[in-house]
């Protein structure tokens, strides 16, 4: 155990936890991450710990393909709350850590496949997506859709996070940009065919593009 924290890891329950060989106790302050930054909405260790989820080398085999250790985990977490806040003496951990596979690494390689079916645009600056993410169950996937013009260069943009519950899940999601955002861009609401174009793609945690669509506005 790193320091004396009774609050959150009182003597009974680290006597609890090491009494049963096995058992992993981490404890960690509850501070919130405001909107607007890496992690908005969870608490430090939190935000820390999907990230060494996402980012973290596998460091232990299973059926060869490589997974990351409870331990590595936690180190990899540390290693993220002193990056961001400074924050050096949590979590506090009990028990024996290591041996665990927690989650596939997505360090070396993305994880799955993935597929922008396609992209039909709408009326006025929408677009209705259809997608297909196959092998990232439960692994967040960016879905990022942006207008550009016929340089390239991004009119608009936004990104939502996909969570597949399955091995094989297929979604549709309709997007919209307000032609006020397209006019603060130097753009006509009238634009001439070819003139603006969406482009649609899918990304891991790493923000590796697993697949893309680039289609014309009408």
């Amino acid at each position: 155990m790193r320091g004396p924290d009774h609050a959150l890891l009182p003597p009974w329950l680290r006597e609890f936890a090491e009494d049963r060989p096995g058992l992993r106790v981490i404890a960690a302050r509850a501070t919130r991450i405001g909107a607007g930054v890496a992690g908005g909405g969870l608490s430090r260790f939190t935000s820390a710990f999907v990230t060494a989820l996402e980012e973290a080398p596998g460091d232990m085999r299973v059926a060869r393909t490589p997974f990351i250790s409870d331990k590595l985990a936690l180190t990899d977490a540390r290693r993220v709350l002193g990056e961001r806040w400074g924050v050096t003496h949590l979590p506090l951990d009990v028990g024996t850590f290591g041996g665990m596979p927690l989650t596939r690494s997505q360090k070396a390689a993305p994880i799955g496949e993935a597929a922008v079916e396609a992209v039909v645009p709408g009326s006025g600056f929408s677009a209705a997506i259809t997608w297909r993410i196959e092998g990232r169950a439960n692994m967040p996937t960016t879905l990022y859709y942006a207008l550009e013009d016929a340089a390239s260069r991004v009119v608009a943009e936004g990104a939502t996070t996909v969570m597949a519950q399955d091995p094989l899940q297929k979604g549709k999601e309709r997007v919209r940009f307000s032609p006020k955002v397209v006019k603060r861009a130097g753009h006509s609401t009238q634009q001439r065919a070819g003139a603006l174009k969406w482009r649609v793609s899918l990304m891991d945690a790493r923000g590796r593009v697993l697949a893309e669509r680039v289609v014309d506005h009408p």
